[in-house]
């Protein structure tokens, strides 16, 4: 088995890193902008009506 020079194994595993960290960061970002879509819609779909407005259908 082959193995990497130690400056290239350590140039390798910090790109991996990088790319994860990037990666995951994208997935919370989304995750955290469909958590405040849902809140939002939640509350407008939750909210009292007013006095002599009918109810929305559906």
């Amino acid at each position: 088995m082959a193995h990497l020079p130690s400056p290239i194994a350590d140039a390798v595993l910090n790109a991996a890193r990088q790319a994860y960290d990037s990666g995951f960061t994208a997935v919370a970002v989304i995750a955290a902008f469909g958590l405040v879509v849902t809140a939002f819609v939640a509350a407008v779909l939750l909210r009292p009506r007013e006095v002599g407005q009918p109810a929305a259908e559906v």
